[in-house]
């Protein structure tokens, strides 16, 4: 995702599927993205 969607950003809701282990797995990957883009 581009840095124009993070902007102005104080926070951000990360969710997965509770089906998918997958996508819990990957939870960090997108905090580390969100807190790379916003500070």
């Amino acid at each position: 995702l581009g840095s124009a969607i993070y902007r102005g950003a104080n926070c951000c809701v990360v969710v997965f599927d509770v089906k998918i282990l997958r996508s819990f797995e990957t939870l960090n990957n997108w905090r580390e993205e969100f807190l790379k883009r916003v500070l």
